[in-house]
């Protein structure tokens, strides 16, 4: 069961076109997103240390 939702959940989030994403999969729209961003030197200036995402303890 593990390994049918890790595939589905891996099909899912990257190879699915979703139609929220303008039917693109979520791989391409984070390409296209990507290589549509250029960040600024203002930007830029802001982002130098950015705040750590904590991991959830599943212990």
């Amino acid at each position: 069961a593990r390994t049918k939702a890790r595939a589905w959940r891996e099909d899912f989030n990257t190879r699915r076109p979703h139609s929220s994403l303008g039917y693109l999969t979520p791989t391409e729209f984070a390409l296209r997103s990507a290589a549509s961003v250029r960040p600024t030197a203002s930007l830029q200036q802001h982002c130098e240390s950015p705040i750590p995402i904590p991991q959830p303890n599943l212990s």
